[in-house]
């Protein structure tokens, strides 16, 4: 409370100060966002300000033809002494100029750009920025080495070259890539990975060592192998993080040598490599599923299906090829670069990664990735290099590893199978129930998706919440005294869907639920909105507009679909979807930010508020990735001077990490809800905690579709398995309910069977279905340690089914056994064939619905049938005849 009252004081000026920009005297906006730039006669200055980098970057386009040179000075506004300079000949370089400037005190400050001719013609152009300081800049918060729970310290063993992390060993060979991976006590690798070199028309294997360990800490582990490959000699340098990611820079040597190719084999087990999923960037229309056997179905952002082939037969062709990235879906991501690509089954795998293609050397005709089987091995091949070059300087390769799962999926308070979404039943012990206020509107925001603090930085909102959660009692007039705040005339549009989001959350914290229930065990979890891709308006972003967008001053998509823009008056104009506004208290860039670090410690300096407040956790929107053409990273500029674009997976990762390592210093279970739709990216996933799939394929004509038909279920459940479970990253899987319409109970069960048989949960926050189930399999003991689980993927289920098409998720405790089985098909009768053995059943049994009470027939001593409605599910409990 003294830290709310410390901070608000001195918050209150930065956030009055944000309201009064000067805009009422701003001259009307051009026409066209590409416009806002240019000068009457086609000139166009574009600059950006790197605060935390202390760099300017800077461009001018079309300018008059009689000049030839140009110098940029920056100084303090009203000052005439230079504190950085350069100069160049024009024109520019398409990639843009970039200059260091010094760090800058808080102030005003102006570029003056000269342009000059032979025949002594000059012309000044100059523009204006501000540095404002911030409380949050360099937080500190989830910085700390620390290895936080589940995850376990790593282990050296530097005999066997050797690495271990929770559920994982990796052994190393003499180039620094890995002989052997095991996961869950499986390995995974069926020979060891190569590093293959081609020069001369012989391709050569990278072999050297020993490898050498430079830093064996808990948390971090590096070290290095050097190594050659027929004339080209290099160096692996590697690093380990506790959750078994595995970064990895191959330093290649400068050598008076052609290369003609180069290329990683990743050769895994067959046996253990069924399921794939590629990414590139947006979402939506990523495949996730089986490994294609040289034709393949993919789906478009919009879900249409269409049929193609990566074979020329449609089989596997001489070399065992079945898929390359030719057809991988990309949205504004030049091919041929992939970013990620995960290759496993449905409990463990490996997944390969980079940020960009810094130092490749890749033909945009040919597919960077394939996958290629014989046999035992069934092998990843990435392309690093398919277009030949000269090794006339050194290059560095940078890219990533991580076997899979990340760490082992939640048992603290409980069980994640005693997990529920929505509120805490009165017939339920021993669970954890969290509950999602869907959007920054419910915490007192004045946009939708944008913000990270309320409106007008007035926390007081959060002490209201935290006295209603704390109490139970509900000032009724609240609302009306917080929407005093709002009497601008633009506010009053939305005063109502502010009322109703602000009343929302003042009877959901009323509720008792939300209050905890540590006496029956039971834990409720409240989950506010945020944005991992989104910046409100507000005093910070007239410093860090430029250092947190995905669009650079030299981006070929300036100026992109979102963001906002310096006009040459020293104003600012918010640049959304074609259309120019003024920002204001609701604006904001929902898509394209990247979560640099200097917006990370904005995000979580006001995430600790929540927390010391009324929030348990977190949810973070639009955890996908997005082309960002920055040159100080992820984007790069390439030989050839062309600013190139990368992704940020590690910025995602970060931002997860900081949470988590915040949550666990402030003495809380780690709390995030990452929003993946079709982005099942481990490394950015690894350190989340409840992950949202499926905000997909409720428009049009599948809005009438029930959950098996709009992901074609009956067909093949793999996209399931290999997308959404959440088994890889350990984080627990939740469908978004996008079920509506007059047919929403018929609809909901569709989604629900699909949930429960894949143990994922379908969030039924306020139904008396979703609260019913929660109990149903939470009071049989789901989740207890006594109590054995079968899915019907495991090598060896404990039910098998026969007649309709169905799918269970079976369970055995005490001499009792809770069978969900769920439809995948046409309607019908299911008989299941019990192993009585491995559910712990003896003696004559009888069956239940628990639903509905009715009995199910038994066909035989462990054999059952009943009937199945199409995409239903029945529950059925068994046990005991005299019982």
């Amino acid at each position: 409370m003294a830290r709310s009252m410390l901070l608000g004081a001195v918050l209150a000026a930065v956030f009055w100060s944000a309201g009064s920009n000067g805009q009422e005297a701003k001259p009307a906006a051009p026409r066209k966002p590409a416009d806002v730039l240019k000068e009457a006669d086609g000139t166009e200055f574009r600059f950006a300000y790197y605060p935390s980098l202390d760099r300017v970057r800077f461009l001018v386009l079309t300018p008059p033809p009689q000049f030839e040179h140009w110098e940029l000075k920056l100084a303090a506004a009203g000052q005439s002494t230079s504190l950085a300079a350069c100069r160049g000949r024009l024109p520019f370089r398409s990639c843009g100029e970039t200059l260091a400037v010094p760090p800058l005190d808080e102030g005003d400050y102006e570029l003056r750009l000269s342009l000059s001719g032979a025949d002594g013609a000059r012309r000044e152009l100059r523009r204006t920025f501000e540095r404002r300081r911030f409380p949050w800049e360099n937080c500190p918060l989830g910085r700390d080495r620390v290895v936080i729970p589940p995850f376990t310290p790593l282990v050296v063993d530097e005999a066997r070259g050797s690495v271990e992390c929770v559920l994982r060993r990796h052994q190393l060979d003499g180039a620094g890539l890995w002989r052997q991976v095991a996961s869950q006590q499986r390995e995974l690798l069926e020979s060891p990975m190569r590093l293959e070199i081609e020069t001369g028309g012989q391709a050569q294997v990278a072999a050297g060592g020993p490898v050498t360990f430079t830093d064996k800490a808990a948390d971090q582990v590096r070290g290095q192998a050097s190594w050659r490959a027929g004339p080209v000699r290099g160096r692996t340098d590697f690093e380990f993080e506790y959750d078994g990611l595995m970064r990895i820079a191959l330093r290649l040597e400068p050598a008076a040598v052609r290369v003609d190719a180069i290329q990683l084999a990743i050769p895994m087990k067959t046996a253990e490599t069924w399921l794939m999923h590629p990414v590139t960037d947006l979402l939506r229309h990523h495949y996730a599923g089986r490994i294609p056997d040289g034709q393949g179905r993919l789906w478009d952002y919009g879900g249409k299906l269409r049929d193609v082939k990566y074979t020329e037969t449609g089989g596997p062709d001489a070399d065992g090829k079945v898929w390359d990235s030719r057809h991988a879906a990309r949205w504004q991501l030049p091919a041929p670069f992939v970013p990620y690509i995960w290759l496993g089954g449905p409990e463990r795998g490996i997944c390969w990664f980079a940020e960009n293609d810094r130092d490749w050397s890749l033909d945009p005709e040919r597919p960077m990735l394939e996958i290629r089987r014989a046999g035992a091995a069934t092998t990843l091949v990435v392309r690093i290099a398919t277009q030949p070059f000269a090794l006339t300087r050194g290059r560095t390769i940078v890219f990533g590893l991580m076997a899979t799962p990340a760490k082992p999926m939640p048992e603290t308070p409980v069980s994640f199978r005693r997990w529920w979404a929505g509120s805490m039943g009165a017939r339920t012990r021993d669970t954890a129930h969290f509950n999602f206020m869907g959007a920054c509107y419910y915490w007192g925001a004045a946009g939708p998706c944008f913000a990270f603090y309320p409106a007008f930085g007035d926390f007081s909102i959060y002490e209201e919440f935290a006295r209603v959660r704390r109490t139970g009692e509900v000032d009724r007039a609240y609302t009306d005294k917080w929407l005093e705040r709002f009497r601008a005339p633009e506010f009053e549009p939305r005063l109502e869907t502010y009322r109703a989001h602000i009343h929302w959350t003042l009877n959901f914290f009323a509720g008792g639920g939300w209050r905890g229930g540590a006496a029956e065990g039971k834990t409720a979890y409240a989950i506010p909105y945020t944005n991992g891709r989104a910046i409100n308006w507000g005093a910070e972003v007239r410093t860090y507009a430029d250092e947190w967008s995905t669009l650079d001053i030299a981006d070929p998509r300036w100026p992109g679909e979102e963001r906002f823009l310096r006009d040459p008056s020293g104003g600012w104009t918010l640049n959304s979807y074609g259309k120019l506004e003024t920002p204001r208290e609701f604006s904001g860039v929902a898509y394209a930010v990247d979560p640099a670090p200097s917006w990370q410690d904005l995000v979580l300096f006001y995430h600790r508020w929540m927390l010391d407040t009324f929030a348990d956790g977190i949810y973070f929107d639009d955890f996908f990735l997005a082309p960002n053409y920055n040159p100080f990273g992820p984007g790069y500029i390439d030989d050839q001077g062309r600013l190139r674009p990368g992704v940020n997976i590690l910025g995602f990762r970060e931002l997860a990490k900081r949470i988590a390592v915040m949550h666990h210093q402030l003495g809380r279970r780690p709390l995030s809800f990452l929003h993946m739709t079709n982005t099942n990216i481990v490394p950015m996933l690894s350190f989340g905690t409840i992950l949202l799939d499926h905000e997909w394929r409720d428009q049009g004509a599948y809005a009438a579709k029930d959950f098996h038909e709009r992901l074609h279920l009956d067909d093949d459940t793999s996209l399931l398995l290999a997308q959404s479970t959440g088994f890889q990253s350990g984080c627990i899987g939740v469908i978004h309910d996008l079920l509506r319409g007059p047919e929403r109970d018929r609809l909901v069960r569709s989604g629900v069977g699909v949930g429960l048989t894949h143990e994922m949960k379908f969030p039924l926050y306020w139904e008396p279905l979703g609260r019913a189930i929660a109990e149903h399999l939470s009071n049989f003991g789901y989740g207890l340690p006594d109590c054995r689980v079968f899915r019907y993927w495991d090598a060896s289920p404990a039910v098998k089914t026969s007649g309709a098409a169905a799918k269970t998720l079976a369970l055995g405790r005490s001499g009792r056994a809770l069978i969900v089985v769920a439809s995948y098909g046409p309607a019908g009768e299911v008989t299941l064939d019990l192993d009585r053995a491995a559910l712990g059943l003896a003696g004559e049994l009888s069956g239940v619905n628990v639903e509905t009470g009715a009995a199910i027939k038994r066909t035989g001593p462990g054999s059952f049938k009943l009937p199945l409605g199409r995409h239903d599910f029945c529950i059925v409990k068994i046990g005991p005849a005299e019982q």
